[in-house]
């Protein structure tokens, strides 16, 4: 089972996937991304707890290179010693990274379950992809849905193991 969130900046994407962890019995591997301000973000190895800062004004050549080393790090972990594979989030600044797109792409074709998040803000690489791919599923996030999307994750989840 491979499922990925959608929705926009403060949608939720983030809480959603801790509430379904919250929930499941798995032992979760992979990484987050959490915005610590205007323009810096956090990426966190769900194993080690390895983290790297980084900000979107920033050379991206720089980003690429942190996502290369220590995020395909953090998914070659959690393949070997997790569960689940959350992978939060995916955008365009992760896109253009090629051995983390390559690590991500490969723990995707290879590996469930996986819980991950996309950015909707603009086109990239695993959104156009994962759009277009069979056995991956994309919730839409929305105020909506919101409360009971978790519930809905969570069984689905439930019912492959």
């Amino acid at each position: 089972m491979k499922i990925f969130l959608r929705g926009e900046k403060g949608a939720g994407k983030t809480t959603l996937i801790g509430k379904v962890l919250e929930k499941l019995s798995y032992r979760p591997g992979g990484f987050t991304t959490r915005k610590i301000s205007k323009s810096e973000v956090i990426f966190r190895n769900l194993i080690s707890g390895r983290e790297f800062t980084f900000s979107v004004n920033e050379d991206p050549g720089l980003i690429a290179a942190k996502f290369n080393d220590l995020g395909v790090e953090a998914l070659v972990e959690a393949v070997e010693y997790s569960d689940i594979i959350v992978m939060d989030e995916l955008g365009d600044l992760e896109s253009a990274a090629g051995m983390f797109r390559m690590a991500v792409m490969n723990v995707v074709e290879t590996f469930s379950p996986v819980l991950g998040s996309l950015k909707t803000d603009r086109k990239n690489f695993f959104h156009d992809h994962f759009q277009s791919a069979r056995g991956i599923t994309i919730f839409d996030i929305t105020p909506q849905n919101r409360g009971t999307l978790p519930a809905e994750i969570i069984r689905m989840y439930e019912k492959c193991i």
